[in-house]
């Protein structure tokens, strides 16, 4: 009974420091990248794949995942401001806009799962005309609004949100889509650390 009370003593012990090894490494992380930013990010905590606490990680082969949500604001506005600026005669074009995380399909205001590049694109066949065409009058395509919605909305997003995200405005088979990345700065948008027997590792990426 002596030897088992003391393994669990010992593992107490081990997570304990253990969960201090990883907040000493996020905090660091993270004020790097309020540095960065100019503000704080919110950020997701997963351990060993799950919502918990730090200490529950397994002390032999765990890990626990930081995910800075840096791109949630401006995803959301962008979504947000393609669907005000969109003409709502019939209401397809407003509700056609999709947003997908490294060509996967992905729903603005629910989890935006971590990725390389987002992209906004509106898939009806006449987006185009209605982003740069014009009639046979030489009138534009669209009167309800102004045209070139796709490469305005870049463009004022592009200034607002410059230090959190690179954002252009781009063709993909000639639909207007706008194109976000994390910026190539000195940002982590997130960091792994394993344990081990040994001694925990970092791994920002």
């Amino acid at each position: 009974m002596a030897q088992l009370g003391q393994r669990a003593v010992d593992a107490s012990m081990l997570g304990g420091l253990v969960a201090e090894f990883a907040r000493a490494a996020f905090a660091e992380i993270d004020s790097v990248n309020r540095s960065a930013l100019g503000h704080t990010a919110p950020v997701r905590i997963l351990v060993d794949g799950r919502d918990a606490p730090i200490e529950a990680v397994n002390v032999r082969h765990g890990v626990i995942e930081f995910e800075w949500q840096t791109l949630d604001d401006p995803l959301t506005w962008i979504w947000q401001t393609l669907k005000d600026h969109s003409p709502i005669r019939s209401g397809r074009y407003r509700d056609s806009h999709k947003l997908m995380a490294d060509g996967n399909d992905v729903t603005p205001g629910g989890a935006i799962p971590q990725a390389t590049q987002y992209v906004f694109v509106n898939e009806q066949p006449y987006s185009h005309k209605i982003e740069i065409g014009r009639t046979e009058s030489g009138r534009d395509f669209v009167i309800q609004v102004p045209n070139r919605i796709y490469e305005r909305v870049a463009k004022e997003a592009a200034a607002r949100f410059e230090a959190v995200a690179d954002i252009s405005f781009a063709e993909i088979d000639r639909n207007p889509s706008i194109i976000v990345k994390s910026p190539n700065n000195t940002f982590a948008s997130a960091a792994q650390l394993s344990t081990g027997i040994s001694q925990p590792v970092q791994d920002f990426v």
